[in-house]
């Protein structure tokens, strides 16, 4: 009877929580082996320990620099783990696209944002849940973030900024008001908020 009352209080979107749960995910880390580049997402789970590259949907084919690249990327990271892990280390290549597309090409998966998350669920168990948090200490510990490059503040473009808007247009009008005109607005400009 209480099996029953747990069955009926379970909902569809708890069973994604709970594979969720068994999922470590390493973000925005430098390549180990070309440090001036990225590893866009480290997801570490019960089918492996996924290096996964995003782009824009492009067309990609077998013997791409693209795959290549992936696979030397997922080989640099799996160079930092027990030898015993590095077979369970797959390069992903993840359009951003939602266009449902799984497959592998030169030993990477090509798939996109909508397929991804089905095929690493469904996918065979290679990881247990200690080997999981083993792997993702290692890598957490091992993988230096990438630095963030602070966006810096951009200016408004001169037509969008009112004040010099006011003062081309009382210039063009031209003599003696323009003048004033011009003066008053440059009084203005100072205290905008450019």
């Amino acid at each position: 009877m209480a099996r029953e009352a747990v069955r009926e209080q379970r909902r569809p979107g708890d069973l994604a929580r709970l594979a969720e749960i068994r999922w470590r995910h390493v973000r925005d880390v430098r390549r180990p082996d070309r440090p001036e580049e990225k590893v866009d997402h480290v997801s570490i789970g019960p089918s492996g320990i996924h290096v996964i590259g995003y782009c824009t949907h492009e067309p990609v084919e077998a013997g791409d620099a693209a795959l290549r690249d992936r696979r030397e990327a997922a080989r640099a990271v799996a160079a930092l783990l027990p030898e015993r892990y590095r077979s369970r280390t797959l390069p992903v290549l993840c359009f951003r696209e939602e266009v449902p597309v799984s497959t592998t090409l030169d030993e990477v998966l090509v798939t996109s944002t909508m397929t991804y998350d089905h095929v690493r669920r469904s996918s065979p168990v290679v990881l247990s849940t200690s080997e999981v948090n083993e792997v993702a200490g290692l890598l957490e510990a091992r993988l230096e973030p990438y630095p963030v490059v602070p966006v810096q503040a951009r200016r408004r473009p001169l037509w969008r900024r009112p004040a010099l808007v006011a003062a081309a247009l009382l210039t063009v009008a031209g003599g003696a008001g323009g003048l004033a005109g011009l003066a008053a607005v440059d009084a203005v400009a100072v205290a905008w908020p450019w």
